[in-house]
């Protein structure tokens, strides 16, 4: 992906237009080509049974421990002594499956999960890593960006009255991922759209703005890995720790990558990631010339794109580089006016002194 100064990851190529890359379709190595202390409530429990065949080892029992432990404090408000990217490692699978049982058992707790963290689970490593909720300028970003794709999907079924019917298919979603357990690996995107009955989610983009973001790419990868037809829209915005990016007139530069995969027709064995565009669109608070053109029909399950009206091919979600910077721009300010507004604070009413026989005093 294109760099930015201070970027939160970084290109392991150079070179523009389309670009394929081959990988198996098992779990095996993408192949690169050469390239120049607080006491917790006790939680409200609801009955839940276990597969004693699922039964985690002991030693997993208190990674489980510790990982709920860490969950459970967040969810009471305490702050979490692991940072905001708490990671676990397990000796078997069925121990990820054994945690959310835990989390199943007391009531609310698995929502709570659900809507404050990312998950990204790989069971080939038995690594869980919990990401809590994005920087406000990531997440004003990203939900300005999801809005201009809803907007642009709404002016192509506008545009090709043929593809409408698709159109209501397409389904915009957040970061939730919908299967656990079966699958080899877990990722949690930063936005997806969905379409209606297919198993998996044609379209994922990505947000990448953190310290702890800076394998980006390698993330990509094990999108790629297991399942053909994903196709993701990744944004790096340069990170700027706190104070840096709060101050007067500091803009970030950011790049866009686009890429999307296939099954390789000549070789059956790899998948086939083209990478449709890789550029910066923003440096020194200014945008740059250019746009994303996004193809409507991979917004469309793969296995049915050859049944998309012959329209489909010429119909286009675009998105200019102008607009994305505006995007970055108006996340920075929002930012700014955040930091600056004091907290709004509820005034008390007055005193009530509970007297031991009973009696209340107003003061």
């Amino acid at each position: 992906m294109a760099s930015t100064p201070e970027t939160s990851f970084s290109s392991d190529h150079s070179g523009g237009g389309q670009q394929k890359h081959r990988q198996r379709s098992d779990p095996a190595p993408l192949k690169q080509p050469q390239r120049s202390e607080s006491v917790l409530p006790s939680p409200e429990q609801t009955e839940s049974s276990e597969s004693p065949a699922s039964i985690p080892s002991d030693v997993d029992e208190d990674i489980i421990q510790h990982a709920f432990d860490v969950v459970w404090a967040f969810y009471c408000s305490l702050p979490l002594p692991t940072g905001p990217y708490p990671t676990f490692h397990f000796t078997s699978p069925p121990s990820f499956d054994a945690l959310y049982r835990r989390f199943d058992e007391h009531k609310g707790l698995s929502q709570f999960v659900l809507d404050n963290f990312r998950v990204d689970w790989n069971a080939d490593t038995c690594e869980l890593l919990l990401r809590l909720m994005p920087t406000f300028v990531h997440d004003i970003f990203q939900n300005l960006v999801q809005s201009a794709i809803k907007a642009e999907l709404k002016r192509v079924s506008e545009e090709y009255p043929e593809l409408e019917p698709t159109y209501r298919n397409i389904i915009p979603a957040g970061h939730a991922f919908s299967q656990r357990g079966s699958l080899t690996s877990i990722k949690s995107p930063d936005g997806q759209f969905l379409f209606q009955g297919a198993p998996t989610s044609p379209l994922l983009f990505e947000v990448a703005y953190s310290e702890d973001e800076r394998k980006a790419l390698n993330k990509l990868h094990e999108y790629f890995t297991h399942t053909p037809g994903y196709t993701i829209l990744t944004f790096d915005l340069d990170y700027a720790p706190p104070k840096k990016r709060r101050a007067e007139g500091h803009t970030h530069c950011a790049a866009v990558l686009l890429a999307t995969s296939i099954q390789d027709v000549d070789d059956p064995e790899y998948i086939a990631v083209d990478e449709l565009l890789d550029s910066m669109f923003r440096e020194d608070g200014q945008p740059l010339a250019g746009h994303v053109d996004i193809p409507f029909e991979l917004f469309v399950p793969l296995e049915q794109r050859a049944a998309l009206p012959a329209s489909a091919a010429g119909a286009n979600i675009h998105i200019s580089f102008q607009d994305l910077a505006h995007f970055v721009s108006v996340a920075e300010n929002e930012e700014r006016v955040r930091v600056a507004t004091p907290p709004h604070k509820v005034p008390w009413k007055g005193t009530k002194w509970r007297k031991r026989n009973g009696d209340v005093d107003t003061i």
